[in-house]
């Protein structure tokens, strides 16, 4: 398996880029979200890669964090789970968010990713749920947003759903609340909601 590729940009579209290795072109599908528009052509790149084989051909996908390629490998274990509808999702929220919804069974919010319907929400869940725990999700890193447990009674799942009643995009407000959990940790909502408004108030 390759398990991961360094080189610099040399191309980059919305959703996919190359990456000259070694004098190789290779190119490389990945997420839609902030921080793979920001990739910058001649950028030195470190992406964790999985390689999908059929019958038809080959296809490399890249992340930038390793969260992001275990979920993915997750994700596409299901079956109707292709690589396509396993980058919707990892475009569509952070892991985090989508191991909160998988844990708490939310099909509700699983079914609005793009290509997914709430029969495969559901089965998303039931094979997914007993498994995602093993991804070990760091509640500081960048993706992530809620520690194990903490989950939709949690102080950062009512602040963010008060965010994203406010008009916020989901994958923003989480960002924005992980950011002040990383100082602090044990505020209450109405510190992470006013903290946070002032950060996604600077953009």
């Amino acid at each position: 398996m390759l398990a991961y590729i360094k080189g610099k940009i040399i191309s980059y579209l919305s959703g996919s880029c190359v990456v000259e290795v070694g004098g190789f072109g290779l190119r490389l599908f990945t997420p839609i979200t902030e921080d793979y528009q920001k990739l910058k052509v001649n950028e030195a790149i470190f992406f964790y890669t999985h390689l999908h084989q059929k019958e038809d051909g080959s296809s490399l996908y890249g992340f930038l964090t390793e969260e992001e390629q275990k979920l993915f490998l997750l994700l596409i274990s299901v079956a109707g789970i292709g690589p396509k509808n396993g980058l919707n999702i990892l475009s569509f929220a952070a892991p985090s968010q989508i191991y909160w919804w998988l844990v708490n069974e939310d099909a509700a919010q699983l079914k609005k990713a793009p290509g997914i319907g709430a029969k495969t929400a559901q089965r998303l869940i039931l094979e997914l749920k007993s498994k995602v725990g093993s991804l070990n999700i760091n509640p500081q890193s960048k993706s992530a947003a809620f520690t194990d447990g903490a989950f939709a009674d949690s102080a950062a799942g009512q602040a963010i759903e008060a965010l994203i009643a406010l008009g916020y995009d989901q994958r923003e407000a989480a960002k924005q609340i992980n950011a002040v959990l990383e100082t602090k940790p044990d505020a209450a909502v109405e510190i992470l909601i006013k903290d946070a408004l002032r950060l996604l108030m600077r953009f």
